[in-house]
């Protein structure tokens, strides 16, 4: 983990996250973002997490178990604090969804939700909708949803149209957008959040990883060919396509900022479109 400064690219602190959180390496490293929660910062690592502070990258709390590579998010949803070091999270750890509760030095556990496969690859980071929580894990096992309306989750589907490997889903308007399948061999689907009810799939899309941008999904394949996408939940509508110079592997979600579209492939080459 490594903290920089913004203006100048130097180093502010750093920590070997095995050394110091004593955490077991993951089989396919630590691969999550870092969670900014005032002045916490959270990561992946851990059944429940590790966090440090964010000016000096002393450990403030750490777990033990294994962790996996999904990004943590806030939890209850949008409570991200300005300062301090007091908040709470959800993880999606090897076993499934942790939230815990955080002050200043010490952790605890709220609940559980379990959900994993074989593997312990849960990857896709776990996304908020109609007041509850939507996770999906990958290798044939499929996703859930549960009410966050109490102060424990309360499951109320779970089914096997959506096994997403590691892109991150989106919702919208009610809705869950998200890659059904393994890397090299998935497909975007739909699905209604409040039934699970599998809306449509698109069989021409591959596997990718997505953006949405008002009322269009910005898809990118892992081919780097690039979909624009009505957010349509009764159907699929594919606006245009178009290949990119990128060519394999296209992993990383496209960035979208200013009507700039940025797509980049697994070498690093970076591409820049005008999408005014």
């Amino acid at each position: 983990m490594v903290c920089l400064d913004a203006k100048r690219g130097k180093i502010v602190w750093q920590q070997d996250l095995p050394r110091v959180a004593k955490v077991k390496r993951p089989r396919w490293g630590f691969a999550s973002s870092a969670l900014v929660m005032g002045d916490a910062v959270i990561y992946n690592a851990g059944e429940y997490g590790v966090a440090f502070h964010r000016s000096s990258g002393k450990v403030l709390w750490k777990s033990t178990g294994l962790g996996a590579y999904a990004t943590a998010i806030p939890y209850p949803a949008g409570s991200v604090p300005k300062s301090g070091t007091n908040g709470g999270v959800i993880l999606f750890s090897a076993q499934g969804a942790v939230a815990v509760q955080y002050r200043g030095s010490s952790a605890k556990v709220l609940w559980r939700l379990p959900l994993t496969n074989k593997y312990q690859v849960n990857a896709a980071v776990p996304i908020y909708v109609n007041d509850g929580l939507y996770l999906s894990t990958g290798y044939g096992v499929g996703g859930l949803f549960a009410s966050l309306k109490g102060s424990k989750p309360q499951k109320q589907w779970q089914n096997k149209n959506l096994r997403i490997h590691f892109p991150a889903p989106m919702a919208k308007d009610g809705y869950i957008y998200g890659v059904d399948g393994q890397a090299g061999r998935g497909k975007l689907v739909c699905l209604d959040a409040r039934t699970g009810q599998l809306k449509w799939k698109a069989n021409d899309t591959r596997f990718g990883t997505f953006i949405t941008v008002g009322d269009k999904i910005i898809y990118l394949n892992d081919t780097g060919e690039l979909f624009v996408i009505a957010a349509n939940p009764q159907r699929y509508e594919k606006l245009i396509s178009w290949k990119t110079p990128l060519g394999r592997t296209c992993w990383t979600r496209p960035i979208y900022a200013n009507g700039m579209l940025y797509c980049r492939n697994d070498k690093g080459k970076l591409i820049a479109i005008d999408l005014h």
